[in-house]
């Protein structure tokens, strides 16, 4: 007599399927009048970069390193004297 399977689960777990991924959450906030908090809800080794313009080939990464706890990350930025826009980016390994 052959051995007996368990009976089948009411879940299952598949290896290959996708990760599930959140979007990146970026906020800015105004602090004490002249600074900007950026703070994002991943916790990864992201850069900000800014820019006058779109053009991509005028980015610059700030040099400040960005803080990290176990679920998020934040920098703070003197508030800039003209309008810029800003990124998070991964720096190339």
């Amino acid at each position: 007599m052959a051995p007996s399977l368990p009976p089948t689960p009411d879940y299952c777990l598949r290896l290959n399927d996708p990760p599930v991924v959140q979007p990146l959450l970026v906020h800015v906030d105004v602090v004490l009048t002249n600074y900007l908090l950026f703070y994002w809800n991943a916790r990864s080794n992201y850069r900000l970069q800014e820019s006058s313009s779109l053009s991509p080939t005028n980015w610059v990464t700030l040099t400040n390193v960005p803080w990290t706890d176990w679920y998020k990350g934040q920098l703070a930025i003197p508030k800039p004297s003209k309008p810029m826009f800003y990124r998070l980016v991964v720096p190339a390994q």
